[in-house]
């Protein structure tokens, strides 16, 4: 799955509040009518992407999330591997395959994962 950045800083967000417990106050510029909307609170607005990690790109923050998603999985067991193929990632939890997501790169697939374990995939 290849993501643009825009979308890729959206799911860092979701992340953030979500699974990692950040809450940020909005951040404020004026738009000049071009409708940009806050990610985390919809209010029209310009919000500053750099406020939290590249949880979807940076392995060091994909880990913290991985942490996180350990935490909540408790008794469960987490797999995760390299495809031999197409070297795709994948991390899936319980016993079936329904629970299993798949990236290009490591940190985007345990991002996507802590999505689904979180509830929105």
């Amino acid at each position: 799955m290849k993501e643009n950045e825009n979308e890729l800083r959206e799911l860092d967000a979701w992340i953030a509040e979500h699974v990692m417990g950040f809450e940020y106050p909005c951040i404020f510029e004026p738009t000049g009518g071009t409708g940009e909307i806050c990610a985390l609170c919809n209010h029209h607005a310009h919000f500053d992407r750099h406020l939290f990690p590249h949880y979807s790109t940076d392995p060091a923050s994909a880990f913290q999330v991985l942490e996180k998603c350990l935490e909540r999985l408790e008794s469960k067991d987490l797999r995760m591997w390299k495809g031999i193929t197409k070297g795709m990632y994948f991390l899936a939890y319980g016993e079936c395959d329904e629970d299993r997501v798949k990236a290009e790169t490591l940190p985007l697939a345990i991002a996507l994962f802590s999505k689904k374990l979180y509830g929105e995939l």
